[in-house]
């Protein structure tokens, strides 16, 4: 929760002009935090005109730079009254995150995201050879060959024995 307050008490309530438009921008999100290398983030820009009400910015005419231990291009998703803004670095450390209006800087502080290394274990993955490098060898054995998984003692010999033939 402070964090959200503290910034969007900086950063709420400034008024920018776009070519005619007036707009007053605010910040919140839990992505404004920061992240986790490898995870998307989001935070929103909220947009309004001098009078309150929500305000579209022209798709072009807004832009969300992020330097850090690599440069970022966080996807924009621009609606009337907010920019959904959604992110997602390959390495740990702080971005430096500036919001741009036809070009010029927007914060008179860049905002600081902190992405930490995701300590969480990866996705477990779909390949076959890893599914069957964990399975008893009983079961690799069953799964590698063709036959029904309950086999009865008799066609076990057989097996044996076609295979001692070879």
């Amino acid at each position: 929760g402070d964090v959200y307050k503290r910034q969007n008490a900086e950063y709420g309530g400034h008024h920018y002009l776009l070519g005619t438009m007036s707009l007053k921008l605010s910040l919140k999100g839990s992505g404004l935090k920061g992240g986790k290398v490898g995870i998307s983030s989001r935070f929103i820009i909220i947009t309004k005109d001098t009078t309150g009400k929500p305000a579209k910015i022209p798709q072009n005419g807004i832009e969300v730079v992020m330097e850090g231990p690599e440069k970022c291009s966080p996807i924009l998703q621009i609606e009337k009254g907010r920019v959904n803004v959604k992110y997602k670095v390959s390495k740990a450390g702080q971005y430096s995150t500036q919001i741009l209006l036809n070009g010029k800087r927007v914060l008179a502080k860049p905002l600081t995201l902190n992405v930490e290394e995701n300590v969480e274990k990866p996705e477990p993955t779909t390949d076959r050879e890893s599914d069957t490098e964990s399975m008893s060898p009983l079961l690799r054995e069953r799964s590698a060959s063709a036959s029904p998984a309950i086999t009865s003692p008799n066609a076990e010999e057989k097996k044996k024995k076609r295979l001692s033939k070879r």
